[in-house]
């Protein structure tokens, strides 16, 4: 069972206007290099694409998080070192 069909509609409930901007404009800016591209991508738009699909899946992920107070301070209790 894929796991990306869950977190994205968590994130779809919880996405900020903020957020699902910086979403398209990710996901403009790819469509817009493959476009100039054609056929053959140059290595650095090769390389700035990889790290645009590596911010998108991280904007999906910061989407799903829980933004009330209570929720965080559990969060940041979980993510402490003993």
């Amino acid at each position: 069972m894929a796991i990306e069909p869950i977190i994205v509609k968590i994130a779809a409930s919880r996405i900020t206007l903020r957020e699902l901007a910086e979403i398209e404009d990710n996901i403009v800016y790819c469509e817009e290099k493959l476009a100039i591209a054609q056929s053959d991508i140059p290595l650095k738009d090769y390389y700035e694409i990889g790290q645009k699909n590596v911010d998108y899946h991280r904007l999906i992920a910061q989407a799903t998080i829980i933004r009330s107070s209570h929720s965080r301070k559990i969060m940041l209790w979980i993510l402490s070192p003993i």
